[in-house]
């Protein structure tokens, strides 16, 4: 809510830079308002939504891009963490079968990198954060092209085991 204290403390298991580059992606969005080390203040709707939906369609050339490459990358570590909290014998379910979708398309990119995405998405239901989801979610779709150049590549290189392994 609005003016509300944001505490970023320890019990997220994450290092404090990790919590500076998150407060930092928040601030640079609109979403809240101060900085790491202090006092965090939620922003209201108004001011936060549109500053975020900015960014999130239309980053900076490739500066834009690679930031949303390390915002993806800060989110999912949140991601993973409340999912092997939250998770139930349902979503493991779904975990182990974009996993084995993974493995059984390691020749075809494409193919792959569905089962990659299903795999981020069933991560981001296992963590019960709808927020958290949906910004996920916002910044896969940048990226995604990306993506799917790197899984082509580890595809060209016979680099596909260690690429699936790497998210088992």
């Amino acid at each position: 809510r609005e003016g509300d204290r944001i505490v970023l403390a320890t019990e997220y298991g994450v290092t404090t830079v990790v919590i500076g580059e998150a407060v930092a992606l928040l601030v640079s969005a609109g979403l809240v308002s101060g900085r790491s080390g202090a006092s965090v203040v939620a922003a209201g709707p108004a001011a936060a939504a549109p500053g975020f939906l900015a960014w999130v369609h239309e980053p900076a050339g490739g500066e834009g891009l690679a930031e949303a490459i390390e915002a993806r990358e800060v989110i999912e570590r949140a991601i993973v963490r409340l999912a092997a909290l939250r998770r139930t014998e349902a979503d493991l379910e779904r975990l182990h079968a974009s996993l084995a979708g993974m493995r059984e398309c390691r020749d075809e990119p494409e193919a792959f990198s569905e089962f990659d995405f299903a795999l981020h998405v069933a991560l981001s239901d296992a963590a019960r954060n709808h927020l958290l989801a949906g910004t996920l979610s916002a910044l896969h779709e940048l990226v995604r092209e990306m993506i799917g150049l790197f899984t082509r590549a580890a595809a060209t290189e016979n680099r596909m085991d260690a690429l699936t392994e790497s998210h088992a």
